[in-house]
């Protein structure tokens, strides 16, 4: 989790304006926020105040992040308020997290809005998720962070694409993306790693990223998302190969790229040339789904 190092007098005066009511919309009968105490979560006392600066902050959350997240609970829906609400007192430890991710100023606002209930939707079907708020097993490797810590990534288009991630995993349960759709009884993994070899084929152990993998009985599909805010989106061949390797291995039984945008030509073509080798080898060939929108 990215973490304020420095206290910055005018960031925190900026936060301090959205402490104040902020009049959202009611919740559903079931769910009860009162003000925040020592023994209850800032996001369940906060979405009726806003998040208190101080607490927030000595949780390591940066003040800009709490401003900003105090700005867009009016947006909330009830809903999503809700399904927040749930999420917050289901993982009391990645409450700062969340606060960071959905605060973060980097983040599409009706984004920010939409990835409670997302993010809901996903844990009740398919908890425990492993890479969704927890990092998978060693065997992934030591350099990896959970979605939720990326999400809080201010990079330049980073934190969209990290959303629309798992807003359209969300999706996929009640609308297709082509003929890929996610069952209830699927088990779901987030940025999981093909240990791909040659093997048959010689040359060196490779890996590749799925950012979604998706587990159904003993088929293993891999989704790779590629958001664009404009533009194309593109592959590269030093990955197509190590997708080749995670195909022919045996290791993932089906490769999906996902893209808000159309792919450029030199994708096409190498997706093309791709698929003429998986056609040969009796392997499914891989699909790109472009233009989908995550609403």
């Amino acid at each position: 989790m990215a973490c304020g190092n420095t206290f910055n007098p005018r960031d925190a005066s900026i936060a301090a304006k959205s402490i104040k009511p902020l009049g959202h919309p009611a919740l559903p009968a079931n769910v009860t926020l009162t003000t925040t105490s020592s023994t209850e979560s800032l996001i369940v006392g906060g979405l009726d105040n806003g998040i208190p600066v101080a607490a927030a902050f000595s949780l390591g959350v940066d003040s800009l992040s709490i401003a900003m997240f105090n700005e867009r609970i009016p947006q909330f829906s009830p809903e999503a308020k809700s399904d927040l609400v749930q999420l917050a007192r289901r993982q009391p430890s990645l409450e700062a997290q969340l606060i960071e991710g959905l605060g973060n100023p980097a983040l599409d606002g009706d984004m920010a809005t939409a990835l409670p209930t997302a993010l809901h939707t996903i844990i009740t079907y398919h908890e425990p998720s492993p890479g969704l708020f927890t990092k998978l097993g060693p065997e992934r490797g030591p350099y990896q962070t959970p979605w939720v810590s990326d999400l809080a990534n201010r990079g330049n288009g980073v934190a969209n694409g990290i959303a629309y991630e798992v807003l359209m995993t969300s999706r996929m349960h009640t609308k297709a993306v082509g003929t890929l759709r996610i069952s209830t009884g699927d088990h779901l993994a987030f940025g999981q790693k093909a240990q791909g070899r040659y093997g048959d084929w010689g040359g060196p152990k490779r890996s590749s990223e799925a950012d979604l993998l998706i587990r159904r009985g003993t088929e293993e599909i891999s989704i790779d998302f590629k958001y664009r805010s404009s533009g194309k989106a593109s592959l590269y061949a030093k990955d197509i190969e190590t997708v080749k390797i995670a195909l022919l291995s045996g290791e993932w039984t089906e490769m999906h790229y996902i893209s808000n945008k159309t792919f450029d030509s030199t994708s096409k073509n190498l997706i093309e040339k791709l698929n003429e080798e998986l056609t040969r080898a009796g392997v499914m060939p891989v699909i790109l789904h472009e233009r989908q929108n995550w609403r």
